[in-house]
């Protein structure tokens, strides 16, 4: 296909911007309603580690995959964070297990976003460019000029670089939609009677020996760092005696 004076690759390119915005009435067909589900639950558990197994159990049995986890740990309180993805058609029997092993539910919560529509126009466009990017690549072809060349390469390149951006979009949109997310916080109280650990009489007993010896070193080390002081105080002491001794004398040698 050669072109004329008249199909310049500015006009092509003109052609093609048209048929990208108005995407046919075919690609507006029914399909299947596209939802990203996303999941709170807060919940208080008499035993963390056994409600971490029952949702372990559940993720192992509805093909689930923990996809992040966090855990805090107070003298008050012991909490867990995960967040879990879960295949669309597990979603909801994962959520009714969890919630039958639970029985303190704090707060709940389930967000559903309908991504349909983006989705039909999205794909739309991706046929749209790919169809003008074949287009621009046979005009190419049979370009008779470096400008037309170089206009031609230009135009692809910006098609090219709206196909990877689209393409990246409706890959996140199709693992959303395929696998939705939930959010849990559990925690447990800890009783104050449980957060002292409890100790034996001999263990009480060999800690106040401990104790009392170190007291006694402690005051040795104390006098061993003021032997100067103490130094200083006897010498004066004895030249105070010796002084009143002296004195006491001469009083008696006048008399």
């Amino acid at each position: 296909v050669e072109m004329s004076t008249s199909e310049s690759p500015q006009m092509l390119a003109g052609a093609a911007a048209k048929r990208m915005s108005r995407p046919d009435a075919d690609t507006q067909t029914a399909v299947e309603r596209k939802l990203i589900k996303t999941g709170y639950i807060n919940f208080e558990s008499e035993d963390i580690k056994s409600s971490r197994i029952l949702i372990n159990n559940l993720v192992s049995k509805y093909g689930a995959y923990i996809n992040n986890e966090n855990e805090n740990s107070t003298t008050k309180m012991l909490e867990q964070y995960l967040v879990i993805k879960i295949p669309k058609n597990n979603f909801d029997a994962f959520v009714e297990s969890l919630e039958s092993g639970i029985t303190k539910i704090s707060s709940k919560n389930i967000d559903i976003e309908d991504v349909t529509e983006e989705f039909i126009d999205i794909t739309a466009r991706l046929t749209v460019k790919k169809e003008a990017e074949q287009t621009y690549l046979r005009l190419l072809a049979t370009a008779k000029t470096v400008r037309d060349v170089l206009d031609i390469q230009d135009q692809i390149q910006g098609i090219r670089s709206d196909i990877e951006s689209i393409e990246g979009r409706i890959r996140y949109l199709e693992s959303a939609v395929s696998y939705c997310t939930l959010n849990i916080r559990m925690y447990q109280y800890i009783a104050s009677n449980e957060s002292l650990p409890r100790t034996s009489f001999f263990t009480r007993l060999l800690s106040s020996i401990k104790s009392g010896v170190n007291t006694f070193a402690e005051v040795i080390i104390g006098i061993v760092h003021a032997w100067v002081f103490i130094l200083i105080g006897i010498i004066l002491a004895i030249v105070l005696k010796l002084y009143c001794s002296k004195k006491r004398r001469g009083k008696n040698e006048h008399k």
